[in-house]
């Protein structure tokens, strides 16, 4: 075989399994595989987080920082996360689902702080809610789509949870 055409074919191959390997990770995280979504979380826990954590939460970066306090540790936590800002607070997908421990955390402690385009805010009130009710650029849309993303954490501002509660 021409050499050129066997690096053709490890290359087809090589592609082929990527192919195979992304639709199983997506079909994984769709349908809330647990084997899926624990290899998910140590990869984002262990190699994405920390490296997004670098620039996080400040200005011009697409992630914003959530820190908050375990339940049960009482430990300081930081997790990046995707946040869009709105009129009535601000909106998290969440697209492992409304069991992840820092969502557990926020909402058992009913505040968090949230650190967004280089500015920190002190939210409260945590609630999930659907996704249809956040507002999302059509690539987050898509996202949730793909993933089967079905719930968002919607963070308030004091001044607008005192409003809601009046």
């Amino acid at each position: 075989m021409h050499p050129l055409r066997a690096a053709l074919v490890v290359v087809g191959v090589v592609v082929g399994a990527l192919v195979v390997a992304m639709t199983a990770f997506v079909i994984g995280i769709r349908t809330k595989n647990p084997a899926t979504l624990r290899f998910a979380r140590v990869m984002q826990r262990d190699v994405i987080n920390p490296r997004v954590l670098r620039q996080a939460g400040n200005a011009g970066s697409p992630w914003a920082v959530v820190r908050n306090v375990g339940r049960r540790s009482g430990r300081a936590y930081e997790t990046p996360v995707g946040v869009a800002a709105a009129s009535d607070g601000f909106y998290i997908l969440l697209p492992y689902g409304t069991g992840a421990q820092w969502v557990q955390n926020v909402r058992a402690a009913g505040t968090a702080v949230l650190d967004v385009e280089g500015r920190t805010h002190v939210v409260v009130s945590p609630e999930i809610v659907p996704v249809d009710e956040m507002p999302m650029s059509d690539a987050d849309r898509l996202a949730a789509r793909v993933f089967g993303i079905r719930h968002a954490l919607k963070l308030h501002s004091p001044d607008d949870a005192d409003r809601t509660a009046a």
